[in-house]
């Protein structure tokens, strides 16, 4: 699960970056359906796991802040440009 939400962090940064050049965007959108379809399964098994009530609240608040923000971004990649 964290190796997923670095590597969307990861896109998020190089999507942001202000001198980015025409092949990272490219790849980025390229590799960007693959994140959100890898994050939403994570998000769900994930969600299935706290539900359970064996996990801590930090861990569950924490993860579902970051599944909202590259949530955003998936259902709408061309506002983070």
């Amino acid at each position: 699960m964290r190796s997923l939400l670095f590597v969307a962090a990861a896109a998020l940064s190089l999507a942001s970056c202000s001198q980015t050049t025409g092949s990272i965007d490219t790849a980025i959108q390229k590799n960007l359906p693959q994140i959100c379809s890898a994050a939403a399964t994570a998000h769900s098994a994930f969600v299935i796991v706290a539900s359970t009530g064996n996990g801590k609240q930090r861990t569950v608040a924490r993860e579902a802040a970051a599944y909202a923000a590259l949530d955003a971004v998936c259902k709408n990649p061309s506002s983070d440009r």
